[in-house]
């Protein structure tokens, strides 16, 4: 009777062990075209925001922007500028 015992006991176990890894494998999946790029768009980002040591791509050197930035303050701060009438708007003769 012991034997029969073992048995069911190794038996029980194996079913177990079966049972356990096919619902383990249940839980994998392949990647998504989502998944796979996930990610992405980060990376990207902080490429374009690292300086590049003698990249010489679009956009304005330092000086150029503190003037862009300075004349931008200067109007900014002249209301009456501000509030002139850019587009007129024409209709009929």
């Amino acid at each position: 009777m012991p034997r029969f015992k073992q048995y069911i006991h190794d038996l029980t176990s194996a079913v177990l062990m079966l049972s356990a890894s096919t619902l383990l494998a249940g839980c994998e999946s392949t990647p998504t075209a989502l998944e796979r790029s996930f990610g992405s768009s980060v990376r990207n980002m902080i490429e374009l925001q690292t300086a590049q040591p003698g990249y010489r791509g679009h956009g304005m050197d330092g000086q150029k922007g503190e003037a862009v930035w300075h004349s931008y303050r200067e109007e900014v701060a002249d209301p009456k500028k501000v509030e002139q009438s850019i587009i007129q708007i024409q209709l009929g003769k």
